[in-house]
């Protein structure tokens, strides 16, 4: 991912601490992480453990060291709360169904990432004969990742205190 508007990358290892602690049992990290050209920052996400909370399977079904989606959401979550201007770019793409792309998904800001996040979890990362979404590569619907806290629900959806919109 590159990542403008956030000037230290020691703020976003603060952000992966915070994410990582609580329901990814400490598992998730950094791939890599360094300043690129301009005022970015490039990073990739990824679990010290494959068989804990947080990776990704592959197609086969294969556990990957690679961040799953939900990883990947909550982390994001953290980084527009704390960042709300910033812009992301995700190489995320959608091969063959839900949305074709052929660049990946920009977010220009906190509105604009809950907008545009929810529908990355169906983007097809599998065949057309047997499709595998981003959501479902990975064993999260087994552990609490899966369903985002409620405070995270609540601000996806736009919710109050009250549990009603602003």
């Amino acid at each position: 991912m590159k990542l403008y508007g956030v000037e230290n990358i020691q703020d976003l290892h603060e952000i992966m601490m915070t994410v990582s602690k609580g329901r990814y049992k400490n598992n998730l990290t950094f791939n890599r992480i360094e300043y690129g050209h301009g005022n970015s920052i490039n990073f990739t996400l990824r679990v010290k453990d494959s068989k804990s909370p947080g990776h990704r399977l592959s197609f086969s079904g294969r556990r990957l060291v690679s961040a799953c989606w939900h990883a990947h959401r909550d982390f994001m979550i953290e980084l527009f709360e704390k960042f709300p201007k910033s812009r992301l770019i995700s190489a995320l793409r959608d091969n063959q169904g839900y949305k074709k792309t052929t660049q990946g998904v920009t977010y220009n800001g906190k509105t604009d990432f809950y907008k545009k996040c929810p529908e990355t979890e169906y983007y097809n990362i599998g065949s057309l004969m047997t499709p595998l979404y981003m959501g479902d590569a990975c064993d999260c619907r087994d552990t609490m990742c899966w369903e985002p806290t409620n405070s995270t629900l609540d601000t996806i959806l736009g919710l109050n205190h009250m549990g009603k919109g602003e």
